[in-house]
């Protein structure tokens, strides 16, 4: 038999574990709502043939503009097989964020393909809940969503993530160089 003490001891720690598990998945329904809107985003942005606010090849100089336009300290990522394009603000889910355009060369006898690379600050997304991608210094999630990669990390306070139609080898390749 429990002793009085012993009873709500035991409740108290259920109470605690409940409200953890809904916390981890409002978390992991929040990334999914937020890989959504980073797919249509991504789709939007080809829609309007790539518009960038600011154009420029220099990962350099994009860092400086997102800087100074968004108040984000963005790292601009040299990404393999991909050069830079431009720049410019958006929203993701109603937060600012910046969005560097990439040009990822094409596959054997196809042309460029677009990436872009969301940057802003998380607001309760629990990337962990996606699946992990292999390689690397740091924890790489990936999603997958309307025949897009989506792959997610965390960097110096902002949440990083890469849109574009990426192969298995080619995801694979850029995690072990984010």
């Amino acid at each position: 038999l429990l002793s009085t003490r012993q009873a709500p001891a035991r409740s108290g720690f259920a109470a605690v574990a409940v409200s953890a598990w809904l916390v981890g998945a409002r978390g992991a329904a929040e990334a999914r709502r937020t890989v959504e809107a980073l797919a249509a985003d991504h789709f939007e942005q080809l829609t309007r043939g790539g518009a960038a606010d600011f154009i420029s090849g220099s990962a350099g100089d994009i860092a400086s503009w997102l800087r100074a336009e968004t108040g984000l300290s963005v790292r601009v990522p040299i990404l393999p097989g991909a050069s830079p394009k431009g720049a410019r603000r958006c929203r993701v889910r109603g937060r600012p964020a910046a969005l560097v355009l990439y040009e990822m060369a094409g596959r054997t006898g196809e042309p460029a393909r677009p990436a872009s690379l969301f940057a802003f600050e998380t607001a309760g997304e629990r990337w962990p809940a996606m699946p992990s991608v292999p390689g690397g210094s740091r924890r790489l999630c990936r999603a997958h969503e309307r025949g897009l990669s989506v792959l997610v990390w965390e960097e110096r306070g902002l949440t990083y993530a890469l849109v574009a139609e990426l192969s298995e080898p080619e995801v694979l390749s850029l995690a072990g160089r984010l």
